[in-house]
């Protein structure tokens, strides 16, 4: 390895992560990029003042949509933990509306519903996200789709997902 590609490696053990896993393997190949990336990723899922459910809620949206399978199937159990409901985020692995979210999750749902099928988000949605997160958590929902599409590209070009994952 490079001296670039050593302490990004070294840095990412050292960060929230712990590790060098995921769509992180294959930007060892271009430490740069990936320390640029890692660096949005790291604000949007540790350091973003949006509940963990949300965040989680957005990712799972994001993994759904690029069918990526170690995304989903990482974050699956992250959405547990934080709160979902497991009959939600199944409904969500098959594309169908989910039952069992709670308010705020609803609004998120509709909202990246509106990311994904229409590449933007109504007036109606965004100010009722706006209303409930602030515009600068608007702001961060999109950003999480954004920065969860980026990785699930590169976790699929890259094919590197579980042995046992779900299907979409």
């Amino acid at each position: 390895m490079t001296d670039l590609q050593r302490r990004f490696v070294s840095d990412l053990a050292a960060g929230p992560r712990g590790m060098v896993s995921g769509p992180f393997l294959p930007l060892v190949h271009a430490p740069e990029l990936g320390r640029r990336i890692e660096k949005m990723g790291r604000h949007l899922r540790f350091e973003s003042k949006l509940p963990k459910d949300i965040i989680e809620l957005a990712i799972l949206m994001t993994a759904h949509e690029w069918s990526c399978h170690y995304e989903w199937h990482f974050h699956a159990r992250l959405a547990v933990q934080a709160g979902m409901a497991a009959t939600a985020i199944e409904a969500i692995r098959h594309g169908r509306q989910p039952d069992g979210l709670t308010p705020e999750q609803a609004l998120v749902y509709r909202y990246c519903q509106d990311v994904y099928a229409k590449k933007e988000v109504g007036d109606a949605n965004f100010q009722s996200v706006k209303d409930r997160f602030g515009t600068e958590g608007a702001l961060e929902l999109l950003a999480l789709c954004g920065y969860y599409s980026t990785l699930a590209m590169i976790l699929n070009t890259a094919r590197l997902m579980p042995a046992e994952g779900p299907a979409f």
